[in-house]
């Protein structure tokens, strides 16, 4: 099927504009292609869709409401539509390329910290949360719909796709209250044959943030659609701190509060998650600063207290004159501890201090010995004279 939309479409006026298609993945009825844009002289991602199969389910006229829709939403963390159209067999998705990891990859990779995915998932509950305002719901939340770039931003991609890409990735509603195709990261609601919404999206980002946290899925998908027609879970999902202890309470309550199996007892959209991250992350952030302030301060009064007692002690220097060896040496060994500037002037002066003295002590000796071989001499010329 790749090949028979993608010669479609080479035939088109499109492919004067695009060029270099390189098959990526399909997921559905959407084949995703790398590919050139000649026109903006930069590479894409291009997403083909099945037109009569889009028509057959009256979701033409919807994906291009979304995509328009999509494209007034300004984001750093939306990945950003560049064009759509449709000819007589296809309709097609021109969007950014982002050079970029998908989440769990790059959390596995570079071994991020709580804090650090927690501000990836921000991120992108922010991107998220702009596309909602603009009426865009994503309805296929997963980790490797965010991508990290090597800037350390998050982007969320594949907008205006979940909708579209067929019964194999739609949820299907069977008569006993579960349903067929991609699972992955469904509100218990859509099980039951609710619509998407704010909740169910807190609920798929939720799922992310907790698996990127701790490396598990918080329920088993017969959890999730158990719970949607009656049955409770036998096995709720575990605080991220009993999986992980670099993760406090405070986040272990925002996590839960996202996966909440009762939509009414969970946050209702994702920007209250992206303010109760950001809330969180800001304390984290005030607690790093006084950490370093604290660390600082008291390498400042172990520095000031150990100035002073330099300082004391070199007056007495100059005060008394050089102190006796043991004086000296505890007085070099405090110079030596300290990292202050004053440590290398005491040493010096210290040195010629003991070389005064040295050299005062000598000419004293040597006085005292000219002293004595005159007194001598005049001894003995006293007893010549009398004899």
């Amino acid at each position: 099927m790749a090949e028979h939309l993608l010669g479609k479409l080479e035939q088109s006026a499109v492919s004067q504009r695009f060029a270099n298609f390189c098959f990526r993945e399909q997921h559905g009825l959407v084949e995703s292609y790398s590919a050139w844009d000649n026109c903006l002289d930069r590479p894409i991602i291009f997403k083909i869709f099945r037109r009569n199969i889009i028509d057959k389910r009256d979701r033409l006229a919807r994906l291009e409401k979304e995509v328009r829709d999509l494209a007034t939403v300004i984001s750093p963390h939306v990945v950003r539509i560049l064009d759509f159209g449709k000819t007589k067999d296809v309709a097609y998705l021109a969007v950014d390329w982002v050079d970029g990891t998908p989440l769990l990859e790059c959390k596995e990779h570079c071994d991020l910290e709580p804090y650090e995915v927690c501000k990836l998932i921000s991120q992108a509950a922010d991107g998220l949360a702009a596309a909602a305002e603009a009426g865009v719901l994503h309805r296929n939340i997963r980790a490797s719909s965010i991508l990290v770039t090597q800037e350390g931003f998050a982007k969320v991609t594949d907008f205006a796709v979940a909708m579209f890409v067929g019964q194999a990735e739609m949820p299907k509603v069977t008569r006993s209250g579960y349903f067929m195709g991609a699972t992955e990261n469904a509100a218990p609601e859509l099980y039951a044959g609710e619509r998407s919404g704010a909740v169910t999206e807190t609920f798929s980002l939720g799922c992310v943030l907790y698996k990127a946290l701790t490396g598990v899925e918080p329920y088993s998908d017969s959890v999730v659609a158990g719970f949607s027609v009656g049955e409770l879970p036998q096995n709720p999902a575990y605080a991220p701190s009993s999986l992980d202890c670099k993760i406090d309470k405070d986040l272990d309550e925002i996590v839960l509060s996202a996966i909440a199996l009762t939509p009414e007892q969970r946050l209702q959209s994702i920007a209250c998650l992206r303010n109760a991250l950001q809330e969180w992350l800001s304390k984290q952030e005030d607690g790093r600063q006084l950490s370093e302030v604290t660390e600082k301060g008291e390498v400042k009064r172990i520095a000031t207290a150990t100035n002073q007692k330099v300082a004391k002690r070199k007056k007495s220097i100059e005060k008394n004159g050089t102190p006796r060896h043991r004086g000296k040496t505890r007085v070099k060994k405090e110079v030596k501890d300290t990292t202050v500037d004053v440590a290398a002037p005491v040493v010096i002066e210290e040195r010629e201090s003991a070389q005064k003295y040295r050299t005062a002590l000598l000419v004293f000796f040597l006085i005292v010995a000219a002293y004595i071989a005159g007194a001598t001499q005049r001894t003995s010329s006293t007893s010549e004279s009398t004899g």
